[in-house]
């Protein structure tokens, strides 16, 4: 998880098979995130959305 400068989040992180929604995406040094929570992101490559 990163901030929106693309900075680490420490001791943050998204748990395995847990839903969350998301409101924007973000593109960072190139890579595309999802917003999860105010100034955090996750890789989209790191997700599955589901409808």
């Amino acid at each position: 998880m990163v901030d929106a400068q693309g900075q680490t989040v420490p001791q943050r992180n998204l748990s395995a098979q847990t839903s969350w929604r998301v409101d924007r995406l973000a593109y960072l040094d190139g890579k595309t995130y999802y917003r999860v929570a105010t100034n955090e992101f996750v890789p989209t490559t790191d997700v599955t959305i589901v409808k």
